[in-house]
């Protein structure tokens, strides 16, 4: 990032006002002294208006010196606050599309697992395996396919729950599409109904 340097014309000015406030000092002793010589009194007021006008002249010039300057800074910290909060949006936005990015991959891989599992749940219902290690006998088989359970998204409102068997019924008098947004119960991700392998689409 570029240093502050201060404006030529402001520097300018200074040494103008610097010049013409010396100025008036040389020529008030200049006629302090001519009218002390001439013991006159009647110069010595027109010279010293003239110092004074060009005191003025000099406070003129430094003020013009100072708001140049001031104008100066404020368009570098201007420029330098806007370099700032360039790079900070743009980090911003790096690190928000990497995370956009990461979430949208957990996303596919915990739907993909979903559908794994619900794919080895319906085969081992369908083979007619036994119950798993651990699982008392007089509990009830596993749940049948048709016994599950799915949300439906229509009109942007959650809806249901509805069986299998109800959703298969919606699909085929066109209430419902294969992009249909479903939601199996007891999950929390919503997918499109052709994606949940649980129905004929």
């Amino acid at each position: 990032m570029k240093e502050y340097r201060e404006p030529i014309l402001s520097t300018i000015f200074t040494v103008l006002g610097g010049l013409v406030l010396i100025g008036s000092v040389i020529w008030l002793i200049i006629c302090v002294f001519g009218a002390s010589e001439a013991r006159s009194s009647l110069p010595l007021l027109p010279a010293i208006g003239v110092a004074v006008a060009l005191v003025l002249s000099a406070l003129i010039y430094f003020g013009l010196a100072q708001t140049i300057d001031y104008l100066g800074r404020t368009a570098h910290s201007t420029d330098r606050l806007c370099t700032l909060v360039q790079t900070s949006l743009t980090q911003q936005g790096e690190h928000s599309a990497t995370i956009t990015d990461l979430l949208s991959k957990s996303t596919k891989a915990t739907d993909r697992m979903w559908n794994t599992l619900d794919d080895i749940d319906t085969l081992l219902r369908e083979a007619g395996l036994p119950k798993p290690l651990g699982e008392a006998s007089t509990q009830s088989a596993p749940p049948a396919k048709a016994q599950l359970r799915f949300y439906v998204s229509e009109a942007n409102e959650a809806t249901g729950p509805f069986s299998v068997s109800e959703i298969q019924q919606r699909l085929q008098q066109g209430v419902l599409s294969s992009e249909t947004l479903i939601l199996r119960e007891g999950t929390k991700n919503w997918m499109p109904l052709s994606q949940t392998g649980s129905f004929n689409v």
